[in-house]
């Protein structure tokens, strides 16, 4: 948090702020993707975004609501500007979506799709689950012998009850996990940490199980360009019975799912990924199949 104290500012001076934030590592290589949202609870007036990148990204813009977007290209440069002339708040009312569901948002992003961002993700994520010897201890220790759906309830279980709920998500770790066996030597994680320990324990006892992007917020649509961005929250796909798990819940049963988790578009991400919806029940029973 930065503040700053103006102790000569007085009637009818203008004030000017221009911010700048520097990264040095992308989240994605090869990718960008950023939003901007002007809350409507918030007044604006001449707020603007100027973007200028090489041709070669492939950078998109979209935007909804009451943006002046223009685009040109200069050589092997693309300049992209976004501007807000007035944008007067009101306020939205009790019990509502959140305001991103209906703010002017603009977007710009090199993502072609929303299987690229979830590809995007598995790119750095899957030897996050390695089997290692203490992952596949902990597996074996964990089913006591079981199989099928019996030994993956073991699993998620112990994941829910063994491994503290921590929020990691310093510099790239805000999107990129940590690896499951540091999980288990450390016995805290996120939910990043989370899903990719029980995707860990899964694979260590032939099961398939694969991370998945969502929103805990009160948001059930996706932006008009893909973006990893839009995402908050993981928890796992569970393939062979199309069943979402979440192992960050110390309360919920393996299928059930919090209200923040229901009935949102999630990127499952694999070697197959793509966007599903959660159940918007409760609970989810399980496919028979082992």
């Amino acid at each position: 948090m930065l503040s700053i104290v103006l102790p000569k500012l007085g009637k009818d001076d203008q004030l000017h702020i221009i911010t700048e934030k520097t990264q040095t590592t992308p989240y994605f290589a090869g990718q960008f993707s950023q939003i901007w949202e002007m809350p409507v609870s918030q007044s604006a007036r001449n707020f603007r975004i100027d973007i200028t990148a090489p041709r070669s990204m492939h950078l998109r813009a979209a935007h909804t609501g009451n943006w002046i977007v223009s685009q040109r290209t200069q050589g092997q440069l693309i300049h992209i500007s976004a501007r807000m002339a007035v944008h007067h708040a009101r306020y939205p009312g009790p019990s509502t979506v959140d305001e991103s569901q209906f703010s002017p948002l603009f977007e710009v992003s090199t993502f072609p799709s929303w299987a690229a961002v979830g590809k995007a993700y598995w790119s750095r994520a899957a030897d996050k689950a390695a089997v290692t010897p203490i992952v596949q201890k902990t597996a074996d220790t964990a089913s006591h012998g079981l199989q099928g759906w019996d030994a993956e309830k073991a699993l998620y279980t112990w994941d829910s009850h063994h491994i503290r709920y921590v929020g990691l998500e310093l510099g790239v770790g805000g999107y990129v996990p940590i690896s499951a066996s540091k999980t288990l030597e450390t016995r805290y994680g996120d939910c990043k940490a989370h899903a990719t320990l029980l995707q860990a324990l899964f694979n260590a006892k032939g099961f398939k199980l694969y991370p998945t992007l969502i929103n805990w917020n009160n948001v059930f649509t996706l932006p008009p360009l893909p973006t990893p961005f839009w995402f908050n929250h993981a928890i796992d796909y569970a393939p062979q019975r199309h069943l979402f798990l979440d192992s960050t819940g110390t309360y919920e049963t393996p299928g059930q799912l919090a209200i923040g988790e229901r009935d949102k578009p999630s990127i499952v991400t694999g070697p197959h990924p793509r966007v599903v919806t959660t159940p918007c029940l409760l609970y989810t029973s399980p496919s028979p199949r082992d």
